[in-house]
């Protein structure tokens, strides 16, 4: 039996729901990942053991875009048994969830708690896996086909495969069974719901690789004699010193020969700051002539070329993943690409 292990790459949040009993999970809200328990009670949501079981609500932002809500009238009995009172309940499932299922059977017939572990055999014959989101029963919503139930999942996917996930292949008939509690049934009908659109989520994702990697930083590196802090993936620093290196290669002079320039200055680098709270003291004068760890190398050379190759680095590991996300077949495999 597997547990879901929540997001791991992206840009994530705490997904917070408000009861854990069978799969009335009602999403509240996000708070910061790395929150205790505390702080998920406190933000709406049910009480929860360790800080190690959250992990399975941590989801990518992305997610939140396709969350929909979902209104229903309850109606009971008044104390007295004299009248009928009707509340009306807003509900919002796992918004996690990619696609819905038929399953046959009524009320109680096929029944889990959120997360459960779900096994599906399609027509393929692989044994598709995914997580509990929801089970919506036909008193909840009779458009439902007859003696059915909608069954919610999300990661669904062949376990290490990437089967394409735009095109779900259910037989009537076919099994689905609960790994976690051992109950079982057939599908009622081969159509299903999907709830998240594969490109759509690929290209969230596309921009979240641009954003997560371009972003401002601060790194640091040695020169010479001096310990140098500069922008992280800065494109003023990477022109300026794209610009200059050639007139300064190997201790050469700047283009006007009349005049030998032994030193570069620039406001973009500092010899004072702080990679962990990215701050730079801005302001560094480079010798052009040595310096450099190599003997015909300057210190401003070593500065430049390691400026332009952690940019050309970054863009092309940036280029690497996107490539990667955009030849995924699956919601599932896209989520599982680090960046």
């Amino acid at each position: 039996m597997s547990s879901y292990s929540g997001n791991q790459y992206g840009q994530k949040r705490l997904f917070v729901f408000d009861s854990n009993s069978g799969t009335t999970a009602n999403f509240v809200t996000t708070i910061a990942v790395g929150s205790g328990t505390g702080a998920y009670v406190s933000a709406g949501g049910f009480t929860i053991g360790t800080d190690e079981e959250l992990e399975q609500y941590v989801g990518n932002v992305a997610y939140l875009d396709y969350k929909r809500k979902s209104r229903r009238s309850i109606a009971t009995l008044t104390t007295e048994g004299s009248g009928v009172t009707s509340t009306i309940i807003d509900f919002t499932p796992d918004p996690r969830s990619v696609v819905g299922v038929y399953v046959s059977g009524g009320s109680g017939s096929f029944t889990g708690d959120h997360l459960d572990e779900i096994h599906i055999t399609e027509n393929s014959g692989n044994t598709y896996q995914g997580f509990l989101g929801k089970i919506t029963h036909i008193e909840e919503d009779s458009t439902l086909p007859t003696g059915s139930c909608l069954v919610d999942l999300l990661a669904y996917g062949v376990s290490g495969s990437d089967t394409d996930g735009t095109q779900f292949n259910y037989g009537v008939g076919n099994i689905i069974e609960n790994k976690t509690n051992g109950i079982t049934s057939t599908l009622k009908v081969s159509k299903y719901k999907k709830y998240i659109d594969l490109d759509s989520y690929r290209q969230k994702m596309i921009n979240q690789v641009g954003i997560s990697l371009d972003g401002s930083g601060v790194t640091s590196a040695t020169f010479g004699s001096q310990h140098v802090y500069f922008p992280t993936n800065s494109k003023a620093l990477f022109d300026y010193t794209s610009a200059l290196l050639p007139a300064f290669a190997h201790g050469a002079s700047a283009a006007d020969s009349r005049v030998k320039q032994d030193y570069v200055f620039t406001l973009l680098a500092g010899t004072t700051g702080s990679v962990g709270f990215k701050t730079i003291g801005y302001g560094l004068t480079l010798n052009a002539v040595s310096g450099g760890t190599l003997g015909y190398n300057s210190e401003f050379e070593e500065f430049a070329h390691y400026v332009i190759h952690s940019k050309v680095q970054l863009e092309n590991q940036k280029g690497s993943i996107i490539y990667t996300i955009t030849n995924k077949n699956s919601i599932r495999g896209i989520d599982q690409v680090s960046f």
